[in-house]
């Protein structure tokens, strides 16, 4: 045998993407949700943000934002903690 291949039909692979979108928008319409500051906006307005939400990954010790930055982007903090600091020292 010189090759052996998995194959799954189109519209297999276009259900199951379809299905991850759906449940990952879930998820993430679930978790706006439990965010107090965004507690008062209708399930459709999540739905939106979840819509066009990513999420990106940063190490121990990476810096998100940096003072004078120009303030383009809305971060929620999923999972783990960050904090503020200016000079080095933490804020409270």
């Amino acid at each position: 045998v010189d090759a052996a291949l998995w194959w799954i039909d189109r519209s297999t692979v276009q259900y199951l993407v379809k299905q991850s979108h759906s449940n990952a928008r879930q998820k993430r319409e679930e978790f706006l949700g439990s965010v107090n500051i965004l507690s008062t906006l209708t399930q459709e307005e999540r739905g939106l943000i979840a819509d066009t939400m990513y999420t990106r990954v940063y190490k121990r010790g990476d810096q998100i934002i940096t003072k004078g930055d120009q303030g383009d982007e809305f971060f929620i903090v999923e999972e783990g903690q960050a904090y503020a600091a200016i000079n080095m020292e933490r804020l409270k």
